[in-house]
């Protein structure tokens, strides 16, 4: 058959067959399922397993091959094993899918470079493959971690049991570290000697701050019968009480109810959060009905079961999804569900750090000042996500904030007096969304400048789930200082960085986000002149799409509003359920931003989708 001709174009030109090529691909892999045409019509898993082999052999494994590949990252061996193999890369897989997607991979440095239609069908490809290999085996809830509670849920889990604040408490303890972002994660909660000391100074320093308190020890072990110690149990250990449990607290009763509410305290119990394993078992199992409400209340409150909870958990209601969804939105109505802003919102966005954050008093005089109200408008904007259930996107761009006198006053807004915080109308984009927090904006600086690369770093791994790999040991390091004799502003030395091939793979994806922000100080006030010379704001991406400061890089980011989901919904599960993810959890968050997604990117329908997941309510033995 003759040459074909299209356009006056014969595609025996190199770019006319690509660009040919390009369109077939993308006909055959999105034709019918991408865009719901006939589905007998739509590949098998093997035929687009096949053509996503043949897109890597052309665009990828040039690198990502044999004993050293760039970035230690195998597509050649990883896209020759089968179904289950994909399942078990499925991480691997998906940030693949995102680096295509987003243009980042190939670098722009490559030789070759596929067409939008190619990229197009490369990422359906992969997709089929992803979802594929999720169905092709039993569900995997991940293993559920034996995980001591929290230096700030050990506080607020003795307060509710005991009914009383304890003054203190929390000084005796040290920071928890933190994994995967969180210090809710099981693998880094671990015992000390040091704690164990602390366990037992802070259980007297509870108990005689109840024994000062009306009522006293009563008020909480009214007598130390049976009843009374069965029903003390339950509450502490969260579940009903065994038997051995009470006769064992039945034996401390002739030392008095300070011995049986000490053991309480002091077991593990009351300091662990336990899930047995089940020998019977082989596969994933529902957790139990208090194991659940376990799960529930310390992701949205930090702290125990209420009693209420305790009561459908008796009961044995909560598998039930009337009466889960019902729960879930009484404890985000309840004040306690600030432990989302205060504790998941603080971490991920990084707005924890401002407590213990440095600056220049002399170059950042009011900074002390505004640290409080810096931190609650960060903490309350996260909250109103949740008990307001507003939409996620505010994230990014948001036409009021929180603000008091102060803090108005460092963002330029008139009419705001005395020190209750309240939301405003803002009248332009500079303001509202993570990126025009002076929270978010000080953690993300240094203590005498900006640093474009930890803010595009932030955007990166916080906001878009993409993080860049660590620098290399040989990385130089910017003056800590902006204002320096030689006069060059922070965008010139960065530019002058990335001039080193091996620093500007990774700083062309960095340095735009970062350098759309400049108009922002250290301390998040707007500025129109750095280092004597008028804020340079413009930033063009690795993909070549161009931003124009703040305003551009919200429109830009409003483009990516799944992906932003996604990051959230990654970050919101290690949160919860106190593990990193498996592979097994990409289909699940896949699940999750499609029901985000059509219910117009809801706060708590975020949160409705996690709690009713597969891994949210069960899990397996190891």
């Amino acid at each position: 058959m003759g040459p074909l001709v299209g356009a006056g174009a014969c595609v025996d030109d190199p770019g006319v067959r690509a660009s040919v090529r390009a369109k077939l691909l993308t006909s055959i892999l999105l034709g019918s399922f991408a865009h719901g045409l006939d589905a007998q019509a739509a590949p098998s898993p093997d035929e687009a397993r096949g053509q996503l082999q043949s897109l890597l052999r052309r665009y990828c494994t040039r690198c990502h091959r044999g004993d050293e590949p760039k970035g230690g990252i195998d597509l050649q061996s990883a896209v020759e094993r089968d179904l289950a193999g994909f399942r078990d890369d499925a991480r691997l897989w998906r940030r693949v899918e995102t680096a295509v997607h987003e243009r980042s991979m190939p670098p722009r440095s490559a030789r070759r470079q596929p067409e939008d239609g190619e990229r197009d069908a490369f990422v359906a490809a992969l997709r089929s493959v992803r979802r594929a290999a999720a169905d092709a085996g039993p569900p995997d809830p991940g293993v559920a971690v034996l995980r001591r509670l929290n230096r700030t849920q050990y506080v607020r889990t003795v307060e509710d049991l005991l009914g009383v604040p304890v003054p203190g408490l929390g000084r005796l303890f040290p920071e928890d570290p933190r994994g995967h972002g969180f210090d809710t994660v099981g693998d880094v909660l671990f015992l000390s000697p040091l704690l164990i000391e602390r366990y037992w100074e802070g259980t007297q320093l509870a108990l005689d701050a109840l024994a000062a308190a009306p009522g006293g020890l009563a008020s909480v072990l009214g007598d130390t019968e049976e009843s009374s110690v069965r029903g003390l149990l339950a509450r502490a250990f969260r579940r009903p009480a065994r038997e051995e449990e009470v006769a064992a607290r039945l034996g401390l009763a002739e030392q008095g109810p300070r011995a049986v509410l000490a053991s309480a305290l002091l077991s593990p119990e009351f300091l662990f959060r336990v899930e047995p394993e089940r020998a019977d078992a082989d596969r994933a199992f529902a957790v139990s009905e208090h194991e659940l409400a376990v799960r529930l209340s310390y992701f949205l409150w930090g702290t125990m079961p209420d009693a209420a909870l305790r009561a459908r958990a008796d009961r044995g209601e909560l598998r039930d999804d009337a009466v889960l969804e019902a729960e879930v939105h009484r404890l985000l109505d309840d004040p306690r569900s600030r432990s989302l802003a205060d504790e998941f919102g603080a971490q991920w966005l990084g707005y924890a750090g401002l407590r213990s954050a440095a600056r220049d008093v002399r170059r950042f005089r009011r900074f002390e000042q505004l640290r409080g109200s810096m931190y609650e408008e960060a903490a309350r904007s996260v909250d109103a996500l949740f008990r307001e259930d507003r939409p996620v996107t505010e994230l990014i761009d948001a036409g009021s904030t929180f603000v008091d006198a102060v803090l108005a006053s460092h963002y330029g807004l008139p009419g705001v007096e005395g020190a209750e915080m309240r939301r405003v109308a803002l009248p332009d984009r500079r303001r509202g969304g993570v990126l025009g927090w002076a929270a978010v904006l000080t953690s993300t600086s240094t203590p005498l400048r900006t640093s474009p690369v930890a803010r595009g770093r932030f955007v990166l791994e916080e906001l878009l789930g993409t993080p860049p790999p660590p620098p290399p040991p040989n990385a130089g390091v910017l003056p800590e200082d902006d204002e320096q004799k030689d006069g060059l502003t922070l965008r010139e030395r960065l530019l002058r960085h990335r001039r080193d091939p091996t620093c500007a793979a990774c700083h062309d994806r960095i340095d735009p986000y970062g350098l759309a922000l400049e108009a922002f100080d250290a301390v998040g006030a707007w500025r129109t002149e750095a280092q004597g010379q008028p804020v340079d704001a413009t930033a063009r991406l690795a993909d070549g799409t161009e931003l124009s400061g703040i305003e551009g890089l919200k429109d830009h980011l409003l483009g990516r509003q799944d992906q932003i989901v996604r990051t959230m919904a990654e970050r919101m599960l290690v949160y919860a359920l106190g593990r990193p993810l498996v592979g097994a959890d990409e289909a699940v968050l896949d699940e999750v931003v499609d029901e985000v997604r059509e219910a117009g990117y809801r706060g708590r329908t975020l949160v409705l989708a996690l709690v009713r997941s597969f891994p949210f309510r069960h899990r397996r033995n190891p």
